[in-house]
């Protein structure tokens, strides 16, 4: 029952993956015929990316209410909202309005399934997860490359609705599964999700350095999937149709990595993924930083980008239960998916400002610049570990 329940739980993650990379990808289409400015994309990020910060950073007290089933069908449901009202959308005020219960969504059923899974499951499983939200990621640009090529680029988000509806009908079939899965441990302890005070979360030096961490790493991911189309665009010279299909070369290395992965974890442990994972990663930004006319190569980049970001998140879920095991370790994974949401809100938004004076060139240089930031913070969360004497890397510090 458990093997048919993590079925279902990978076809919700596919959801979850869908709506991600629409947005990127229908972008170079939308503001031109909208009539507004490139930048213009940060506003619906920015609503998206709140909606989904607040209900990821809830989604301990909401599992608490409903419990993790129903938290995730109510939170794919509202996705399915969000994407059909996209499809309607006239102008970018209902971007912008639709945004809201597509971020609402998106947060609450990831940070649910992902510490479902990382509690009641192995590593192995998890990297599985993540590999099937890059099937999601991947689906939905083809669909709106396809949309894009008809001449409506709203055709791609009412695509996407209808496989999200699909989804939501499969998830409340599954409901009843949930229960006969872990039936003695079917949800979080409630006496843990009382037992915990943010304010000591805040305070301990380790859980904050994987905040920044997750802040980083998140951005990267949704800045290099949001702006590589518009780049390959305005860089390349290419057409909206093409880098839309181009497009999904990110998304192609980020769902391969997370899949070899998944089948390498006995030789390839999470801590090992990580490191592989900033060395591809960094390989990925050289690469397309001197691609220079190239497309080919630039692409190429692009898709050793994805390579090395894809095993980062999961690698960083498999790893919480054993820096921070106990009562505290469903409230940091909630609080890490809320930062996670804060890297999404913040640094994709933040490329879209600086590349209005600098140009799209400016793009793998600014993923470079993060790399650096998140390699510091990664030195400084091993720091803290050791002093409060958490595992971390295979290591055991005592």
């Amino acid at each position: 029952m458990a093997t048919i329940l993590l079925v279902f739980i990978y076809i919700g993650y596919v959801g979850l993956g869908i709506p991600d990379s629409l947005l990127g990808t229908a972008w170079p289409a939308i503001y031109v015929e909208f009539g507004v400015s490139v930048s213009a994309a940060n506003a619906v990020i920015v609503i998206i990316s709140i909606g989904t910060l607040i209900s990821s950073f809830l989604s301990g007290k909401l599992i608490e209410k409903m419990g993790t089933p129903l938290l995730v069908v109510i939170s794919t449901f509202l996705t399915v909202v969000g994407l059909f009202g996209f499809f309607i959308a006239k102008n970018i005020f209902f971007l912008c309005l639709f945004g809201i219960p597509l971020g609402l969504g998106a947060g609450a059923v990831d940070a649910g399934i992902n510490g479902y899974v990382a509690e009641k499951y192995s590593a192995r499983q998890v990297n599985f997860l993540h590999c099937f939200y890059g099937i999601g990621v991947v689906i939905s640009p083809y669909l709106m490359s396809l949309a894009i090529n008809g001449g409506d680029w709203r055709r791609g988000y009412l695509y996407a609705g209808i496989c999200q509806a699909i989804i939501l009908l499969l998830l409340i079939i599954s409901l009843p599964i949930w229960k006969k899965a872990h039936p003695e441990n079917s949800e979080i302890k409630k006496e843990n999700l009382k037992g915990v005070k943010y304010s000591t979360l805040f305070k301990t030096p380790s859980i904050r350095a994987t905040w920044v961490i997750f802040i980083v790493m998140c951005g990267i991911e949704l800045t290099a999937g949001t702006w590589c189309a518009t780049y390959l665009v305005s860089a390349k010279g290419i057409s909206e149709g093409l880098a839309a299909k181009l497009a999904m070369c990110f998304y192609l290395g980020l769902t391969l990595s997370r899949f070899l992965t998944g089948v390498l974890t006995k030789k390839l442990p999470p801590f090992k993924a990580i490191i592989i994972g900033y060395v591809v990663l960094a390989v990925g930004i050289i690469v397309v930083a001197l691609s220079f006319n190239s497309l080919i190569v630039a692409v190429i980049g692009i898709f050793i980008i994805g390579l090395g970001t894809g095993p980062l998140f999961p690698s960083y879920v498999c790893l919480t239960p054993k820096h921070f095991g106990g009562e505290i370790f469903n409230a940091v994974v909630g609080t890490q998916t809320a930062f996670c949401y804060v890297g999404v809100l913040v640094l994709p938004a933040l490329f879209g400002f600086i590349a209005k004076p600098l140009g799209l060139y400016a793009f793998p240089y600014y993923i470079a610049v993060l790399w650096v930031i998140l390699l510091i913070a990664t030195a400084v969360l091993i720091k803290y570990l050791a002093k409060e004497k958490r595992a971390f890397y295979g290591k055991k510090y005592k």
